[in-house]
This record gives structure tokens, sequence and C-alpha cells, in this order.
């Protein structure tokens, strides 16, 4: 059982909402450490900010996931407005992004789009997406014991003939092998999943809704491959979904 694997690492978890903050705390023996963010928007909050400030300001090695709705919509050619911390605008910052509503817009062009434009704004960085318009998985190595896996779930939730071929893929099922196979590799190691949309999950906002046979499709497969242990599986969405930033920060005490 994952619950019981997760067990077997020891890691502090911290969980932190827009508004939302916490008093400093030790980082002592911290071998890597991880934030990540989803439906991140422009927050003039003093103490907010002051709290990011904060938090990304640490020596031990770390990088910074943004799970998606970090843009503008846009559907002209024109040059995409970015909601980014200007706070890990750093060099040393591996940065890894999935899509969400806003970066997806039906997939391929938009995707490819924004792909470009997230490699332009941080030419300094390491930066990590999953092919345009494709579902993944991306494996990110960050250290010889953590692994990143990428996954777009939108990909799930655009109904094209022509999203077959374009990333090598025939069927649904061959994404799950896939998965199942990074799992696998990485089976000694710290591994997150993190995509935009809950694995388990009846609905695109994790409600009910017209797709909501395509999300429960989508869940089973992920139920059969939970076996890896110590993985776990991030979403900026919850059974209790808000428009509000999320960030997530773990540590890792391997």
């Amino acid at each position: 059982m994952m619950i019981k694997n997760l067990i077997k690492i020891s890691f502090v978890f911290f969980a932190f909402f827009a508004g939302c903050y916490s008093p400093a705390f030790a980082q002592s023996n911290i071998n890597y450490s991880v934030f990540l963010a989803g439906n991140t928007a422009p927050d003039d909050d003093a103490e907010f900010n002051e709290f990011i400030d904060e938090l990304t300001n640490i020596p031990q090695a770390h990088a910074f996931v943004y799970l998606g709705n970090y843009s503008d919509y846009t559907t002209s050619d024109d040059e995409l407005e970015f909601h980014f911390y200007p706070q890990i605008e750093n060099e040393n910052t591996p940065l890894l992004f999935t899509n969400g509503i806003k970066e997806w817009n039906n997939g391929k062009k938009q995707t490819k789009k924004v792909r470009k434009a997230i490699r332009n704004y941080f030419p300094d960085n390491e930066v990590y997406t999953n092919d345009w318009g494709c579902p993944g998985p991306t494996e990110v190595q960050l250290s010889d014991q953590l692994t990143v896996i990428l996954i777009d779930t939108y990909w799930w939730l655009t109904a094209l003939d022509t999203r077959y071929g374009k990333c090598g893929i025939e069927k649904d099922e061959d994404v799950f092998i896939w998965l199942q196979d990074a799992l696998r590799l990485n089976e000694n190691k710290t591994v997150i999943v993190v995509g935009y949309h809950p694995i388990e999950s009846v609905g695109p906002m994790a409600a009910t809704s017209q797709q909501q046979q395509v999300f429960w499709d989508f869940r089973m497969p992920f139920l059969k491959i939970r076996w890896a242990e110590k993985t776990i599986w991030f979403t900026p969405i919850t059974e209790t979904y808000a428009n509000n930033c999320m960030l997530f920060y773990i540590v890792f005490q391997m």
C-alpha cells in the first residue's frame, strides 16, 4: 500500500495556501527540497511575498515545479503573460512545468507556443516540460535518489482523433505502460508524479461533469500501478478546489 511505503522515507511535508503562513522551520539534514505551485497569479500582499522570500531562500539543492495555470489565456500570436514567482528566477534552480487549462488551450499549437516561451523566459535555467501536445510521462532525475515524473492530464480531455501518432502513441494504454515502466525504473528512489488533475477524480475539477466517464476511465489504470514504493502524487486540484494559488513544499531527509 502506498501509505505504508511512504513511511519508509523520512520527510517533512508542508502545504501552504495563498494567505496562509507558517513559522520558520529547521533546515538541518535536508538533502533536497522541491517547491510545487499551481494556479499562480500576481499577489501584492507584502506578507505573502516575504513568506515566499523566506521559503525559497535556502542553501540546499532545490527545484521548482509549476503544476499549471501559470499564464494567461491567449489565442493570438502575442507574447504570453506568465505569472512566475520572481524569487525562483535563479540559474541554479531546475524548473519543471506541466500544463493547466490555460497552457493547454486545446493542445498542440498552444502547448508548443508555451513550451518555447518558457525556455525563452528562463534561458539560464534547466527547464523540463513534456513534449508539446503529449501526455508524458517525462522523467526528471533531480538527484541520485529523487525523480520527478511529469504528466499532462489535459491530453485525456482532448477529444481529437489526430492526437495519436504525434506522440508515438497508438492507443491510450500505451501511456499507462510508459508510466508503469518509468515507475519500475525508479522503484528504488523517491518518485513524485505531478500533473494538473487529481489521479482519482470524477471530473476535470474534482467534481461531477459531462466528462465524468472520461476520468473514471483515466483513474482505473493508475490504481493498478500504485504498487511503486515511495511514490507521491501531486496535483493542484483537490476535492475542495479553489482558484487561488497553492504552494506545496516537500523537504526530503533521506
